[in-house]
């Protein structure tokens, strides 16, 4: 695992957005509730509402955890696998937000 790192978004600060890469899995937290502002935003996912596409936006709430995994090794080779489907972006903070980040690399940690 790497190391937990702990971010902060003051008011107006957002996360462009982007793909975590060669990570197997990753976890984030949120540490504060946020009003308005601040969610991520899965940009390729959507959800059907009331017959209508939806895009998943996930509003910080203390103690929620989002867990996704943007690459998988093949079974049968070292070659990475990407699910673009996890490209995602932290939309503009209104108010501070905190989260805690980790993630899981693909390559087997060596001892």
């Amino acid at each position: 695992l790497s190391a937990a790192k702990v971010i902060r978004y003051e008011h107006g600060q957002q996360f462009e957005s982007h793909h975590d890469g060669n990570r197997k899995a990753v976890m984030f937290v949120y540490l504060n509730t946020v009003a308005s502002g601040g969610a991520t935003s899965f940009d390729k996912l959507s959800f059907r509402h009331e017959g209508q596409s939806m895009p998943l936006l996930i509003q910080p709430e203390q103690g929620l955890a989002v867990i996704h995994f943007p690459a998988e090794r093949s079974s049968r080779s070292e070659d990475m696998r990407l699910d673009f489907r996890t490209k995602h972006s932290g939309l503009r903070a209104e108010s501070p937000k905190f989260l805690c980040f980790q993630a899981l690399p693909c390559q087997a940690p060596e001892f």
